[in-house]
């Protein structure tokens, strides 16, 4: 009884959790209003010559050859880096690039992909999506953006960013509100060419 008991306020405790909508599908949205760009930016490898702005309260802490972490005034962190395909796919010997493995997930079709890979791609939407997420898609200049959002057991949320750039995959983690994601979203653009 005592165990059946402890599960009950388990649950209890994650559905009070989320007040979050809970959807096993991705919704197709806008990019937030473009703001002017204060103090730090992020300048993303890859074709797409894309920047993200920080904004003025953000403070490098970590800057290393694989990930950069930044903290901002009230706590909230982000980290950036490369995703490889070994940390989201089972099956190393699959000719489909990543990023297209990535669109799958997502719940995009790419016509060519192998059903084992389709497969592959929506056991791990199903991984995702047994955690409450809402998911969202955004376009930029032909660069696909897949978001999700999240809030953890303790209360905190979680978003996480994975822009395709070519065969880049970036992945960001945001650990801070709501508002925070919505202003980096917002300072996501394409870089002028005469400079960063």
């Amino acid at each position: 009884m005592c165990r059946w008991t402890g599960l009950f306020l388990l649950a209890a405790a994650f559905a009070a959790n989320g007040q979050e909508v809970c959807s096993d599908s991705v919704t197709e949205a806008s990019l937030p209003a473009a703001q002017a760009a204060e103090g730090q930016t992020l300048l993303l490898a890859g074709k797409g010559r894309l920047a993200l702005d920080l904004g003025k309260s953000a403070e490098t802490i970590a800057h290393l050859p694989e990930m950069l972490i930044v903290k901002f005034a009230d706590g909230a962190t982000l980290s950036h880096r490369w995703m490889a395909p070994s940390e989201l796919r089972e099956d190393q010997s699959s000719d489909l690039p990543f990023v297209d493995f990535i669109r799958l997930v997502f719940r995009k079709d790419v016509s060519d992909a192998p059903s084992a890979d389709r497969a592959e791609a929506d056991a791990v939407w199903r991984a995702m999506v047994s955690g409450c997420i809402d998911a969202r898609h955004y376009r930029l200049a032909g660069t696909d953006l897949f978001t999700y959002s999240q809030t953890r057991a303790g209360g905190e949320r979680y978003h996480a960013f994975l822009i395709l750039d070519d065969d880049l995959v970036h992945y960001l983690d945001v650990l801070g509100s709501e508002s925070l994601a919505d202003a980096l979203l917002a300072g996501l653009r394409i870089r002028d060419r005469a400079g960063p």
